[in-house]
């Protein structure tokens, strides 16, 4: 999971105050720092949940975005995935499971169209 966050600043449209934001997206995909930090500059001026729907829509992930205004904190969050781009989440895994995965085990699934039932096999590379 990589974590981005980025302070920027925008003008509202409403009261011409300076807008002070803070960004934070979590995602598995990588974000370009440059596009990040262009992205954010582009918004000029803006309502604050237009710009959470923009860089949600533009850099997916699992995104928070806050400010202050008039006394008020506001905090807009997109849960868009945090799956990478061209895959698709089925489930989620115990955390056993999650730490036999990531000490090199494969893990194939088959779901067999006929009965719908599904069976899981554990390959790990280089036990006899």
């Amino acid at each position: 999971m990589n974590i981005y966050r980025h302070k920027f600043y925008s003008v509202h449209p409403n009261k011409g105050a300076i807008m002070v934001y803070e960004l934070e997206i979590a995602t598995t995909d990588v974000i370009q720092v440059e596009h990040l930090v262009t992205a954010c500059a582009l918004e000029k001026s803006a309502f604050h949940e237009d710009i959470a729907d923009r860089l949600a829509e533009r850099f997916g992930g699992k995104q928070t975005l806050r400010a202050h205004h008039n006394g008020v904190d506001i905090e807009s969050r997109r849960n868009g995935s945090a799956t990478p781009k061209g895959f698709r989440s089925v489930g989620y895994i115990s955390n056993v499971h999650a730490r036999m995965l990531s000490t090199g085990v494969a893990l194939l699934t088959h779901i067999d169209p006929a009965s719908g039932e599904n069976t899981v096999e554990l390959f790990v590379k280089g036990l006899k």
